[in-house]
């Protein structure tokens, strides 16, 4: 290689696990829930939601080369300091989902449907995100145990309310009026949601 075609820096590197081995990332789901009905158009339901996620794939994006702190110059302080950047795709990864659900719907036929739900989960991992959603954002990709910790998609609470009105109002009127005036609906969702960190 001639000299003008060497690099004049460490140059950076794109790798997998020492071993090469991609174990199959796999997801495991539970839940357990009761409903009743309470008088003749209310129903309330309740339950328990959980989700793990077991070698989930990331990637140390941004450094697994990251040198330790400490004086002096950076590059000796690197692991491996005849490089610099080192990428490395990983599949350590794990996530732990919680849920407390509960749904309450109110029926009648003739005018109202009202529908609130309200979720409380927790959601923990150890990477922040996958390959496809940027990597690992860790302050040390070589201990990724000390990162478990709420997730960046920790939705901890969640309140959803759907209603459909049937509008009484010229219900009973026909011929043009009717067509125009009768039969009329108003419905909407509303959606409160609050993350919380730590």
């Amino acid at each position: 290689m001639p000299p003008s075609a060497a690099p004049s820096s460490p140059p950076n590197a794109v790798t997998l696990p020492a071993d090469g081995k991609h174990p199959d990332t796999y997801a495991q789901n539970w839940n357990l829930q009761v409903s009743r009905q309470f008088w003749k158009n209310d129903v309330l339901e309740v339950g328990y939601v959980g989700a793990k996620g077991t070698h989930v794939d990331t990637s140390f994006r941004y450094n697994w080369n990251q040198p330790d702190p400490g004086p002096g110059t950076i590059q000796p302080r690197r692991p491996y300091p005849t490089l610099s950047r080192i990428r490395m795709q990983s599949y350590g990864s794990n996530t732990i989902y919680n849920s407390l659900q509960m749904r309450f719907e109110h029926r009648l036929s003739d005018q109202l449907n009202l529908t609130a739900a309200y979720t409380y989960s927790h959601l923990i991992d150890d990477s922040a995100n996958t390959t496809n959603d940027g990597g690992c954002q860790c302050q040390n990709p070589r201990d990724i145990a000390a990162e478990r910790a709420s997730s960046l998609f920790d939705q901890r609470h969640l309140f959803v309310l759907g209603y459909v009105w049937n509008i009484p109002f010229a219900k009973d009127w026909t011929g043009f009026r009717g067509v125009l005036l009768s039969r009329w609906s108003f419905q909407g969702i509303v959606t409160l949601a609050r993350s919380l960190s730590g």
